[in-house]
């Protein structure tokens, strides 16, 4: 009776009573044969649980239920416990993140002090070197019977306001007279490196007239040859008969004539067995300079352990067995101190501090600095790092590590000797105010370049659309991406020999000039006068008059819209392709690769290079080279071929990307007379300032205004606002602006704010001769965007080209990649 009873009113039971109840309601909609597929599964899965259970006993039910609870309790306590985990992981991050904070603000706070310290620094010294001044010219007033003690007065080379490294060096301080030969000191300690970068010296050899020094003692007032090696070796203190062998030196017909001279390895100190006195003179050698030569000084600095370990291991040989480790730590220790004291005194802006590690790991990160020292192009300095090979691993005994340890301390409590050395970056900029010397017509490479700016014969050349109506630094940039796809290419970049003028703001002065005033209603200028021809020939341009009509007699193959695929979102172009990539594009797993590209930004700067990842696939991936070659010999690549924050094709490795660099930086730069205006502004800028500085900010308005670019920069009040907290007391602020109302400025010429108009007065005052082309808008750009790369600080544009250009502009000269903006 109770188990019928029971059977009744099962789940089944009733489940199955009630589909039934909703079957005589609902039998053909579409809502019924979605509830009758799931009810049968579920009658399937009672029926089936029904059956276990009737299996089970009541006290094996009750054990399950048991286990059921106790998983369940056990579940939330485990739920509790990791809430709470993730509770106390949150705060744990809010406290990292708190951490984090407060040491950046340390950070920043020490910064700012030793920004501080440098200011007061250079304060000490314009004090002291007035204080010494004051001194000489007391001393010359002043009669006296003994005439030999002021005969010979010193320059002072000390550089004042340009300590602070955000300061480029002045034309004041940074001389160089073009007609003497550059002397390049390779001044360091034993082991730093000379001998590795004496093969990058030979190498330049292919390309310029140059002379190495090696080893010679003798060059430096030492003891003869057979002394010099004595442990008593010291230059003369005379500095009358130190100067005197550098006078026979450049009169050495070996010598006599060369453009460069590089002492590559006369090192602190010279020979076996010398010691710490038997060095060259560095406040000697400043002396000479704009005197006998244009000095030069490349400091190389390695780790002071591995340096003393190279010296011992090469020179503790015959009679000189006292050269362990602990005298020679000694010997390093006060070479670097005489090395770092003497780096205020050196031509400012004509002396750098090479990182042998770093430079040997990557040369080209680097040579843009080094081939304006050394001065020759950096083009060719790239061409000559083959031969540099990284050293060998070395396994140490345990003695041998417990010695360098013991060193590394020592050199560790020593280092407050040398705080220029071991910080470089407080020394001011390379910013040498002198062209490459010429290079040699003889090498191949440049015979070829020569031959296809005189005669046309078989060579191939590339035609791309120059948008010649755009403002001057989109031209650039044109110009510029060809010469890259160029170089890819193996071709010479048809390039036009005059330039589309804007405005011409001055008609007097435009009319004076050697521009022309076409049909078209457009004065027409000689690229030369905006760009270094010699350059661009140097570097695949081929300048013409008409480029349409040197097209028209030559074979040509056409390509229609040939950016559209270059520029595609799905796509990677990259320069070449190595065999590897050509493999893994037929890989069925479509696997990840890695190139570099140049972050451009909207500005069009070169500021860095990153890696990004594609995947690899026969569509995606493309070889710029393969793509388009032709054997016509004009090949005319059709659109727009320029594309905002890109180039048109990347590079697989890092060395091949900055290899290119060549093209911004030796190939398309600046037409040498309007730096020379550029430096004249700034040092007019200062002359009434008490900080000798000043920064500068470039305003883009006009269109800007109406595109709605302009971002917090639309609020000139809060531009005054963010200017004055830049500005220091006493320091200038140039404006290069577009704006046409003056009266929307006040702001910031209430801050001194000084604009074109203002300068082109001064100039008029100062009577320098001024060039007929600041008649045109764009030339006078050209000249504001150098202005603006000698400022301690610039705040720029943000997404304009105008800016871009300042940007490499202090790139190549201050090292500077970043920028402010509003």
């Amino acid at each position: 009776m109770t188990s019928s009873k029971t059977s009744r009113y099962t789940p089944t039971f009733l489940t199955s009573n009630l589909f039934s109840s909703l079957q005589s309601t609902h039998p053909n909609t579409r809502l019924f044969r979605k509830i009758n597929t799931s009810v049968h599964n579920y009658l399937h899965l009672l029926g089936w649980v029904e059956a276990m259970l009737g299996k089970l006993s009541w006290r094996s039910v009750v054990v399950v239920l048991l286990a059921a609870f106790a998983g369940y309790y056990g579940g939330m306590n485990a739920r509790q416990r990791r809430g709470a985990a993730i509770r106390k992981l949150d705060c744990d991050r809010q406290a990292y993140f708190d951490a984090l904070g407060n040491l950046n603000a340390s950070r920043l706070s020490k910064s700012l002090l030793q920004e501080k310290l440098l200011h007061l620094q250079g304060r000490a010294l314009v004090i002291g070197k007035g204080l010494l001044e004051h001194q000489v010219a007391a001393r010359s007033a002043a009669p006296s019977a003994h005439k030999s003690e002021t005969q010979d007065l010193w320059k002072i080379s000390i550089p004042l306001y340009v300590l602070n490294s955000k300061v480029p060096c002045w034309d004041e301080v940074s001389t160089s007279n073009r007609e003497l030969p550059i002397y390049l000191f390779v001044a360091g300690v034993e082991g730093a490196g000379h001998h590795a970068l004496e093969t990058v010296w030979q190498s330049l050899k292919q390309f310029y007239d140059l002379h190495v020094v090696t080893y010679n003692p003798g060059l430096h007032a030492f003891a003869k040859d057979r002394e010099v090696d004595r442990a008593y070796q010291f230059p003369t203190p005379d500095f009358s008969q130190y100067q005197q062998q550098f006078v026979k030196l450049f009169q050495k017909p070996n010598v006599k004539g060369k453009q460069l001279v590089i002492d590559a390895r006369n090192s602190y100190p010279e020979g076996f067995g010398v010691g710490a006195l038997a060095h060259p003179d560095l406040v000697f050698l400043s002396q000479m300079d704009d005197v006998i030569f244009d000095l030069r000084v490349l400091v190389l600095w390695r780790d002071p352990v591995d340096c003393v370990m190279s010296a011992v291991r090469r020179f503790r040989v015959k009679e000189f067995q006292y050269k362990i480790p602990q005298f020679q730590a000694r010997v390093v220790q006060e070479s670097l101190s005489i090395i770092n004291n003497a780096l205020h005194v050196l031509p400012c802006g004509k002396t750098m501090v090479l990182n042998y590690d770093h430079f040997i790991e990557a040369p080209h990160a680097v040579s843009l600095d080094l081939a304006q020292l050394i001065g020759v192009q950096k083009y060719h300095l790239d061409q000559c790092f083959t031969e540099l090979r990284k050293p060998s691993p070395k396994v140490y005994t345990p003695d041998e590590q417990a010695e360098r340890s013991e060193l590394r301390m020592f050199f560790r409590n020593q280092s407050i000797l040398w705080p220029l050395l071991q910080n470089p970056s407080r020394l001011p900029r390379v910013n040498v105010n002198r062209p490459p010397i010429n290079p040699l017509t003889q090498p191949a490479e440049l015979q070829l370049k020569e031959l296809l700016n005189t005669q046309e014969g078989d060579s191939k050349y590339l035609q791309i659309n120059i948008f010649l109506h755009l403002g001057f630094n989109n031209v650039r940039f044109i110009i510029e991406m060809g010469l890259l796809m160029a170089d890819a290419l193996d071709r010479m970049l048809l390039v036009p020999s005059n330039l589309r003028m804007r405005h011409c703001i001055d008609e007097s002065l435009c009319s004076k000039s050697s521009c022309i005033f076409r049909h078209d209603k457009h004065w027409w200028c000689p690229i030369s006068l905006f760009l270094d021809a010699n350059a661009l020939k140097q570097h695949r341009a081929y300048i013409v008059d008409d480029v349409k009509d040197f097209v028209s007699k030559k074979p040509t193959k056409f390509i229609k819209d040939a950016f559209a695929k270059v520029y595609s979102k799905d796509s990677v172009w990259l320069q070449s392709l190595p065999s590897y990539l050509e493999l893994c594009k037929s890989d069925k797993n479509r696997p990840y690769f890695k190139y570099y590209r140049y972050h451009l930004g909207c500005e069009l700067s070169y500021f860095s290079i990153e890696p990004h990842q594609a995947r690899c696939t026969s569509t995606s991936l493309h070889s710029f080279s393969d793509e388009f070659r032709a054997s016509e010999q004009v090949l005319h690549l059709d659109g727009t071929p320029h594309y905002i924050g890109l180039t048109p094709y990347f590079w697989h490795t890092l060395d091949e990307a900055q290899e290119i660099s060549w093209i911004w930086d030796d190939a398309v730069i600046n037409e040498s007379a309007t730096i020379k205006l550029a430096r004249i502004i700034a040092r007019l800028l200062i002359q009434n300032t008490s900080q000798k500085s000043f920064i500068c900010l470039h305003l883009r308005r006009g269109d800007f205004v109406d595109a709605g670019w302009l971002g917090n920069a639309a609020d000139l009040d809060y531009v005054r606002a963010k200017v004055s907290d830049i500005m220091q007391p006493g320091e200038a602020l140039y404006l290069a602006t577009d704006e046409s109302d003056r009266s929307k400025l006040s702001g910031l010429l209430g801050l001194g704010a000084q604009l074109w108009e203002d300068v082109l007065s001064l100039l008029k005052q100062s009577e320098a001769e001024l060039p007929t082309m600041i008649g045109f808008e764009d030339y006078v750009g050209v000249i504001e965007q150098h202005i603006c790369g000698l400022a301690r600080r610039f705040i720029g544009s943000k997404c304009s080209s105008f800016t871009g250009g300042i940007l490499n502009i202090r790139r190549r000269s201050l090292g500077e990649t970043e920028y402010l903006y509003f």
